[in-house]
């Protein structure tokens, strides 16, 4: 089960500023999303929010060997999609606004 402000947080953070090719290693996401809640983030609750979101094809994961292997996160381009629709997310906002897709969605045909 995700927690909103995790799961809002990250897309937060690798929307920010466009979402054309944003990507975050795994410890400046974690910076981010630490700071921006103002607490320390368990590494247990960002691990599986971060494997969920993989999982479920929001975001995707590249991983690059070298010296100092690194680990990125993307959203894929049907979480973009969802982004840009604004009803990527977690919570009653973007539950109301998904509904009224499904509503509209039915009505056209």
């Amino acid at each position: 089960m995700y927690k909103p402000e995790i799961f809002n947080g990250i897309v937060k953070f690798l929307t920010e500023g466009g979402i054309k090719d944003r990507s975050l290693n795994y410890g400046s996401l974690y910076e981010k999303l630490s700071t921006h809640l103002g607490r320390k983030l368990s590494h247990r609750d960002y691990n599986s929010h971060l494997k969920n979101m993989v999982e479920q094809k929001i975001l995707y994961k590249e991983e690059i060997e070298g010296k100092r292997s690194s680990t990125y996160y993307h959203l894929t381009e049907s979480a973009t999609r969802r982004y840009t629709l604004r009803i990527l997310g977690i919570g009653q906002e973007y539950d109301r606004r998904l509904s009224l897709y499904h509503l509209l969605i039915y009505f056209e045909t």
